[in-house]
């Protein structure tokens, strides 16, 4: 969708609509509902490597969201360390749960000895969850910057 303009709202400082078509001089406005939060900083501590959900995101009918995480995780020892950015959109039409379009993007680089840690976004009955997996016996801080952006 192309945007032909922006209403912002200056009390709570959102972006409020955007305008996607005028035809006969009539206005086509689609309105933005950022979720509360739009950023928000996570933070995680894991010992195994069990998927762990650190954000979780409920997404209701008729809606979409895109999905921003920029992640750091590190050993309480700090022998090993890394960072991921993951992005990705879904969409619940008024029947039915989330739908991944298309694949994340995922960006990451790491060196842990022991493992592989992980970050993924995966859909949890009509949730998105962002998960992170640690290593076995390893005790990993996870920090997460995560930025939303919801239309419904």
């Amino acid at each position: 969708m192309a945007a032909l303009g922006t209403i912002w709202d200056y009390k709570t400082q959102n972006l409020a609509y955007i305008l996607t078509s005028v035809v006969n001089n009539e206005a086509t406005w689609v309105n933005i509902t950022q979720s509360p939060g739009d950023f928000v900083r996570y933070e995680l501590t894991t010992a195994d490597a069990n998927p762990t959900a650190i954000a979780t995101f409920a997404m209701s009918a008729s809606s979409s969201i895109n999905i921003y995480v920029n992640i750091t995780a590190a050993e309480d020892d700090f022998s090993g360390a890394g960072g991921w950015i993951e992005q990705g959109t879904f969409r619940r039409a008024a029947a039915g749960g989330p739908v991944a379009i298309g694949e994340t993007e995922l960006i990451s680089s790491e060196d842990f000895a022991g493992g592989d840690p992980d970050v993924n976004l995966v859909i949890v009955g009509n949730t998105v969850e962002v998960q992170v997996t640690g290593i076995a016996a390893t005790v990993i801080n996870w920090k997460a910057d995560i930025t939303t952006i919801v239309i419904s």
